[in-house]
């Protein structure tokens, strides 16, 4: 039997959830993150941030509210998977301190940034044609070396869909303005489903004819070198956006884009040149450098 107790403690002068809230946004919209903490005033916040590239919190200059708004996300700030399957995202944290001089340390939370469907043409009927839904896609890479000498770059494209690939030609452009074809007039008449397709260079070129997809248990992803079997005719003229729909001549090799900066805006158009098919990406894209 218990018959007294006697228990110690610190009172708080904080009052409200001990943790972050939001953080959580569909690709291209904003997301923000915010405290519940009130306490006696002055409050103050001071926010830190992780990247995906980075190891450590730092403090985030400027960064002094209640809530915190990354505007604009994208899968450059989602994040990714490594080889150990070992997921880094970008991470947020707050301090929070009263006017008696407690603080609470809230988080870390991650940034959450949910994929957004592209159609191909965007109305996804089979009798047309035209760019996709979104055009260009955009993603803003910053926080990486400006020497891009011994560097390899990856595009992924995840969830691939299409009743006639041979139809679609895709074209990216750096931030310098430099476009190079990733995919045009490949896999003939044939359909693919599903597909997430890495193209780097040095890797396999696919054929005019075959198919993108094998029929039955392939590996995925799947990755290709980029290739050119013939210019879709409505490609974008690169250096104008939004851009006329001209035809244009493009490299076909990353290595081209050796020496510029990564940082910036990157876009992806993808075009729908001919009727009587469509398709669309299930989950966007994503860039990777890989620096030596």
């Amino acid at each position: 039997m218990l018959y007294a107790l006697t228990v110690y403690g610190t009172g708080s002068g904080f009052e409200g959830e001990d943790y972050l809230f939001g953080g959580q946004a569909d690709e291209g919209e904003d997301a923000t993150f915010w405290t519940d903490l009130a306490g006696p005033d002055p409050v103050s916040y001071q926010w830190f941030v992780q990247y995906p590239w980075t190891t450590n919190m730092v403090l985030m200059a400027g960064a002094t509210n209640s809530a915190l708004t990354f505007t604009n996300v994208d899968s450059w700030v989602n994040g990714y998977v490594d080889a150990q399957d070992v997921f880094h995202g970008t991470q947020v944290a707050c301090l929070v301190t009263n006017g008696i001089g407690e603080s609470l340390y809230l988080g870390p939370e991650y940034l959450t940034v949910d994929p957004v469907r592209v159609d191909i043409p965007p109305t996804n009927y089979a009798n047309s044609e035209g760019p996709a839904s979104r055009y260009p896609m955009t993603i803003d890479v910053f926080g990486m070396p400006t020497n891009f000498d011994n560097v390899s770059i990856t595009v992924t494209l995840w969830g691939f869909n299409h009743t006639r690939s041979a139809d679609v030609g895709i074209l990216l452009v750096s931030p310098s303005g430099k476009g190079i074809t990733l995919m045009s007039n490949v896999g003939g008449a044939n359909g693919v489903s599903h597909a997430d397709l890495l193209f780097q260079d040095g890797w396999s070129l696919p054929t005019e004819a075959d198919p993108l997809q094998t029929p039955g248990p392939s590996p995925w992803p799947r990755e290709l070198g980029p290739s050119n079997y013939g210019q879709v005719s409505q490609m974008p003229q690169v250096g104008q956006d939004p851009p006329p729909l001209h035809a244009g001549v493009y490299s076909d090799s990353l290595l081209d884009l050796r020496y510029d900066d990564p940082n910036g805006g990157w876009k992806l158009y993808i075009y729908d040149s001919v009727l009587g098919a469509s398709g669309h990406l299930d989950s966007s894209w994503q860039l990777h450098f890989y620096f030596q």
